[in-house]
């Protein structure tokens, strides 16, 4: 299965949300295709060194096509 995950999160993992979106993302993606967008640029290095994680900088346009 594709997934595609559009999520709008900061690096802030003090809130839950920050902390275990990425988590079922990551173990979501052992199992199927998933492409994990973030909208904003969140300057996490956690997250950079995920292959499936895409943000603004990554993408300019702000579209993408899978």
């Amino acid at each position: 299965m594709k997934l595609v995950y559009y999520t709008h999160l900061l690096k802030d993992k003090s809130t839950g949300l920050n902390y275990s979106i990425p988590t079922q993302i990551c173990e979501q993606s052992k199992i199927d295709d998933v492409f994990w967008y973030n909208y904003i640029d969140s300057n996490s290095t956690d997250w950079e060194n995920i292959d499936i994680y895409h943000n603004k900088n990554d993408i300019k346009s702000g579209s993408f096509l899978l």
